[in-house]
């Protein structure tokens, strides 16, 4: 039925979006102890989302918006140049 279609894919996605906020948490407070760079700020670079959005969100907490627009973009170039050698590894194959 058509309801059920919706809230399993509701409640995936809900469950997809809290395992990358609990990453990006974790990651976040690993960043923050080694660098010493505040948690907040660190969790705004490993946070899913967009660029744009990250960099507003740290304007508007008066945080290091270059640190924050720095990283992500690292991470972002980083995830898209690794991703084939890791699809390649596990074994997956092109899903087109």
């Amino acid at each position: 039925s058509r309801p059920a279609e919706i809230m399993k894919d509701m409640s995936l996605a809900a469950g997809a979006a809290g395992s990358m906020l609990c990453i990006a948490l974790g990651t976040a407070f690993f960043v923050s102890y080694l660098t010493g760079v505040g948690v907040q700020q660190t969790f705004l670079t490993f946070s899913p989302g967009g660029l744009a959005e990250m960099s507003l969100l740290a304007l508007a907490l008066n945080a290091d918006i270059a640190y924050v627009a720095t990283i992500h973009i690292a991470r972002i170039v980083l995830v898209i140049a690794f991703a084939p050698l890791a699809f390649r590894l596990l074994g997956w194959k092109n899903v087109s």
